[in-house]
């Protein structure tokens, strides 16, 4: 197939192009703005690794354990909004075993919160939960209560260290743009759909107004 294409396609540099241009590229200027986990985000971290680590959970079991570990720390790595809406997910899963009721999902789904929907996971890991155990009431509210705990302490935790940066990063790009000297227009990616409506609060109480924010694509 490549020696066929090659007859069309030829691979084109930037650098190559350039002189070519009436308007030549942007020059890309990198910027990176490190942070570090408050003492109780790192906590609350280790608490919710240490507690999907456990050798025998009811919110999840069988060959998803992985995968729903993965997600969680890509939930984490997001905004402590989005780590806190799927232990809310967990809590209300807990909820509906201790009411007799069955969960209703596969487990999985508590990660479609991301937009790629975990698409590109190997197909043997979908399938279904193993049977779950007869259930011991004391150990299903105990794991209840813990994981209602993770969700307050999330909760309770102000804007993350990387929300801040954030913050930083945006205000010089609108600085800029005041200035004239950038468009003051800002891209900004994220997997999480939860963390999408958590940026937009935050811009907006950060006095972006309606009209900016639209500009905006997360």
């Amino acid at each position: 197939l490549q020696r066929r294409l090659a007859m069309v396609l030829q691979r084109t540099l930037r650098r190559q192009a350039q002189e070519f241009l009436d308007r030549p590229f942007t020059q890309r200027r990198c910027r990176l703005y490190e942070y570090a986990m408050s003492d109780d985000e790192r906590s609350l971290y280790d608490d919710v690794t240490e507690y999907l680590l456990q050798p025998s959970l009811y919110a999840f079991a069988g060959r998803q354990r992985r995968l729903l570990l993965i997600g969680f720390h890509r939930r984490m790595a997001s905004s402590i909004s989005a780590l806190a809406a799927s232990l809310e997910n967990v809590a209300a899963r807990l909820r509906r075993l201790q009411a007799g009721v069955p969960p209703g999902d596969t487990g999985l789904d508590l990660l479609r919160d991301l937009e790629d929907g975990d698409a590109d996971t190997d197909p043997t890991e979908e399938a279904p939960e193993e049977s779950a155990p007869s259930i011991d009431r004391n150990a299903l509210a105990a794991e209840l209560a813990r994981v209602e705990n993770f969700v307050a302490r999330a909760q309770s935790l102000p804007h993350d260290a990387k929300a801040r940066s954030f913050q930083d990063a945006i205000k010089i790009v609108l600085d800029i743009g005041r200035e004239g000297s950038g468009s003051g227009k800002a891209v900004v990616f994220t997997e999480s759909i939860t963390t999408q409506e958590y940026l937009r609060k935050l811009l907006m109480n950060a006095g972006l107004s309606d009209e900016e924010d639209r500009k905006s694509t997360r």
